[in-house]
């Protein structure tokens, strides 16, 4: 069940990033951040990007690195006229995302890995979110063995946004904050 549920995911996650598209990111580097002209330190210096300036992220370079002590990716951006590249670890992805959603619906599937994935029936639609390990009510949905199929349930949830290499860049998924089942 578990292997099954991260294959899901992922597959899931794949098509996410496939619809893509350009992504809007705010800059969280007190002293701003650098644009260069490859995605490495050692590359020339285009602009410094001011602290709070929102650009546009138009691809990722790759896996993974460690940078002065942090890891992240480097990514291709737009800033004012320019593009180059610019190390993640001071790019916040999610600054947009701060709408919270709550539905009631009836859950339509459970997989549980190593994240909670749930779709929730609504209207005659179904949402798929993602629950994140840790969250108190994980092991009622862990040990459900699929017997909350077509229960009620009360979801609050807001957009996540990250780099998932495995899925080839930046995703965006509805993430579960907390769940209820209604009795």
């Amino acid at each position: 069940m578990k292997r099954i549920g991260i294959v899901v995911l992922f597959v899931f996650i794949q098509q996410l990033a496939a619809a893509g598209g350009f992504h809007k990111a705010r800059v969280v580097a007190e002293n701003g951040l650098v644009l260069r002209a490859k995605p490495e330190l050692a590359a020339s210096r285009i602009t410094k990007i001011p602290n709070g300036t929102i650009i546009t992220v138009l691809a990722n370079s790759g896996g993974y690195v460690d940078v002065n002590g942090k890891n992240g990716v480097w990514y291709e951006v737009s800033h004012l006229d320019k593009k180059g590249y610019v190390f993640g670890a001071y790019l916040d992805l999610n600054y947009a995302n701060t709408e919270v959603k709550t539905i009631v619906g009836t859950i339509a599937e459970i997989e549980y890995g190593d994240l909670l994935h749930i779709s929730v029936a609504v209207n005659g639609k179904e949402i798929s979110l993602i629950g994140y390990a840790g969250l108190p009510e994980d092991e009622v949905f862990a040990e459900s063995d699929n017997k909350l199929i077509g229960k009620k349930v009360k979801v609050t949830y807001k957009k996540d946004t990250f780099f998932l290499q495995a899925a080839g860049g930046i995703v965006t998924f509805d993430s579960a904050i907390s769940y209820e089942i209604i009795h």
